[in-house]
C-alpha cells in the first residue's frame, strides 16, 4: 500500500508474497535464526502443510521467558 501497488480494497493475494523460509517442527533456533537473515518469519512445515508460523518477537519472548 505503502508503494501503490496496492490499496485497502486489494485483494490479499495481490499483496500476499510467496513462501520462503520454511522449517521443520523439529529444527533448531538456529535454523530458524538462518531463515530471519532474509525473512521476517518462518513458516513451520510438517509432510508439506504449514503447522505454525514464527516470527522473530516470538523468539525473543520465548528466550526471554527463559532467562
Amino acid at each position: 500500500m505503502v508503494t501503490g501497488e496496492c490499496t485497502a480494497d486489494c485483494d490479499v493475494m495481490q499483496a500476499a508474497k510467496p513462501v520462503h523460509g520454511m522449517v521443520e517442527r523439529d529444527d533448531s533456533l538456529a535454523t530458524v535464526r538462518d531463515v530471519f537473515d532474509d525473512e521476517n518469519v518462518a513458516m513451520v512445515v510438517e509432510d508439506a502443510d504449514v503447522v505454525g508460523v514464527i516470527s522473530k518477537i516470538d523468539v525473543v519472548e520465548f528466550l526471554a521467558a527463559r532467562s
